[in-house]
């Protein structure tokens, strides 16, 4: 089954256009691109596995604004 899905808003039914445009909160350009993911939710690491990940993080350069 297909997790991603882009299309050009032009080519988007009106009322998948009118829903997406609803979620952003704006109006969509014909020439933009629509892209959706659907991604499959897994439970949240715990114990040690949280601990590590944490550390990882941690030590991950912060962006510089």
């Amino acid at each position: 089954m297909e997790n991603v899905s882009i299309n050009w808003a032009r080519d988007l039914p009106s009322s998948t256009r009118s829903a997406i445009e609803g979620l952003l909160g704006r109006s969509l350009r014909d020439d933009e691109e629509v892209s959706v993911m659907s991604l499959h939710s897994h439970p949240a690491p715990s114990g040690e596995q949280r601990r590590m990940s944490a550390e990882r993080l941690k030590r991950c350069p912060r962006p510089t604004r």
